[in-house]
């Protein structure tokens, strides 16, 4: 199977008051961690979607080997950046791996065993539970993909989950990573 990676990174980081992915973590800028994640997997292509403080995450992050595009209606949502990502991986990619720019802690690990799930069962979404706990990120098959350039707004994949109930994957993992992000300053101090 060919994986394609949309990495989401156009926030406004409202929460955080300040470009959290910009921001140092643990001795790199934050996006850096999902970026260096993402060229160790033998993905066919990674896309980065900027959005907000795109200059300064051009100057700060190295996105060498990834396609960069940009979603400048970023204040509508996520749904627009997830779109947006999508389309710019190649016609023939099968998967789409979505990972999340402000989710350090996920492991190459991770990945591997949701992409083996995914390749066994081939169901529209692949994502990982960690006592139960859905958390990202989510892999989307390419059968999805027309329902998915549907989304609109704020919420992302998980309207979808609601739809087609019958076509979600979940794969239980030992790593709580996957529900952590950052979203404050005082996460920034904490760690999985």
């Amino acid at each position: 199977m060919k994986f394609g990676c949309v990495i989401l990174a156009a926030g406004e980081s409202r929460r955080a008051g300040k470009l959290k992915l910009a921001e140092n973590y643990m001795g790199s800028p934050l996006l850096q961690w999902t970026v260096d994640l993402a060229r160790s997997v033998a993905f066919s292509e990674v896309v980065v979607v900027l959005g907000a403080g795109e200059a300064i995450l051009r100057e700060r992050v190295n996105l060498t080997g990834c396609s960069v595009v940009v979603n400048r209606e970023y204040a509508r949502g996520v749904s627009g950046s997830i779109k947006v990502g999508l389309m710019e991986l190649p016609p023939d990619t099968d998967a789409a791996v979505i990972l999340l720019g402000d989710m350090p802690n996920v492991t190459k690990a991770i990945l591997q065993k949701l992409m083996l799930a995914h390749e066994k069962n081939r169901l529209f979404f692949t994502l990982p539970t960690y006592r139960g706990r859905r958390g990202n990120p989510v892999i989307v098959d390419s059968s999805a993909f027309p329902e998915v350039l549907k989304l609109e707004g704020d919420t992302g994949i998980r309207q979808l989950f609601r739809l087609y109930p019958d076509t979600l994957q979940r794969v239980e993992v030992d790593d709580p990573a996957i529900l952590f992000d950052i979203d404050t300053p005082s996460d920034f101090k904490l760690r999985a």
